[in-house]
């Protein structure tokens, strides 16, 4: 992730970057996200990108996933679209 973001902010000095919080599925969250999302968030303040914390707007919503649990659904999709406009918006980023 720290090479990735780097190499994007060199690569597009001028652009907007932002990156959000890895998402989980309708289970209970994975003990191990907690220690990717630090990770992302130290790599974007590292490379001096936008980071945005959505949440996890899946977890424990049944409604929101296709019948596996596992990927989002319609619903799922909207929540999501809504988790990262909040996000960007706390970050002090327009949405529209």
């Amino acid at each position: 992730m720290a090479a990735t973001l780097t190499t994007l902010r060199t690569g597009l000095p001028n652009a907007q970057i932002v990156v959000v919080n890895p998402w989980w599925d309708m289970r209970q969250n994975n003990p191990a996200l907690a220690t990717y999302t630090e990770a992302i968030k130290a790599a974007a303040a590292a490379a001096g990108v936008t980071y945005a914390d959505t949440g996890q707007p899946l977890t424990g919503h049944v409604d929101r996933v296709t019948p596996d649990g596992l990927q989002a659904n319609d619903t799922g999709h909207a929540f999501i679209a809504g988790a990262v406009g909040g996000a960007l918006k706390l970050a002090g980023l327009p949405v529209n």
